[in-house]
């Protein structure tokens, strides 16, 4: 079990370094008082890809998802709706999906459209293997798997950072 939760944990950051690196790079606009930071880099980094297509998630560093859970639900999904331009709801139960991660750089966000990227893993991944050790009379145990990433528009992708530098 433990060797299939360390693939995961392992093939999540190689994704997400694939997504973040293909993603361009936005600076963030200024912070009004009394909204979240992390908020803001959400909406500006939805104003990079709107062209593209409604914005379905946010991948927020730690710092700022702190920031984004300390907001009060309904001042954080008012702001959302207003800032975007969505119908009343939409963010609510319309799929928008806001996630925190420690592997993006602190200070900024990924925000991207569904269909900006398609993440393929084979069925029944990891594999899980065993082999004899003759030299060693016991056997060996190990699992592997295999993932790909197709970023299939770029454009419905930012990254959004205060200094435009960030990395995954």
């Amino acid at each position: 079990r433990a060797m299939t939760e360390s693939y995961a944990r392992l093939s999540d950051i190689a994704v997400l370094d694939a997504v973040a690196d293909a993603a361009a790079v936005v600076d963030a606009g200024p912070v009004p008082t009394g909204v979240a930071k992390g908020l803001v880099f959400i909406v500006d980094g939805a104003l990079e890809v709107l062209d593209l297509g409604t914005p379905s998630f946010a991948v927020v560093s730690k710092d700022l998802y702190r920031d984004i859970l300390l907001t009060q639900e309904s001042d954080a999904l008012k702001y959302l709706n207003a800032a975007l331009g969505f119908e009343s709801g939409t963010l609510e139960g319309g799929g928008f999906r806001i996630v925190g991660t420690d592997q993006l750089t602190a200070g900024s966000v990924l925000v991207g459209i569904k269909d900006a990227v398609t993440v393929h893993e084979l069925g029944g991944v990891p594999i899980r293997v065993e082999a004899e050790d003759i030299a060693k009379g016991g056997i060996d145990e190990g699992v592997f798997g295999y993932y790909a990433v197709n970023v299939h528009d770029a454009d419905g992708l930012a990254l959004v950072s205060e200094t435009g530098s960030v990395s995954a």
